[in-house]
């Protein structure tokens, strides 16, 4: 079994968002996607997740505001990832 965590350490502009590469799993956080991110994996088989964002670039007079302030106060957004497994006997 394994489970993927996200932990955001710094703010993120509000208008991005997270989704699975392949589904149609969006969500306005990275800790929101990751209640998405288990399952179970045979022994000797491998899994690749991918996972994209989007931030739109014209989203209406009160997101585009939103972006232009995230803009003067976000450098960087950063975040940890943790992949936990468990081997089920």
């Amino acid at each position: 079994n394994y489970n993927i965590y996200f932990e955001s350490v710094s703010q993120k502009p509000e208008n991005l968002k997270f989704y699975i590469v392949g589904t149609d799993c969006y969500k306005k956080t990275l800790e929101e996607l990751s209640d998405n991110l288990s399952g179970t994996i045979q022994r000797g088989d491998k899994k690749t997740i991918t996972i994209g964002w989007e931030w739109e670039y014209e989203n209406g007079e009160k997101g585009n505001m939103q972006d232009t302030e995230d803009s003067e106060l976000i450098d960087k957004y950063l975040f940890n990832i943790s992949a936990l497994g468990e081997e089920i006997i």
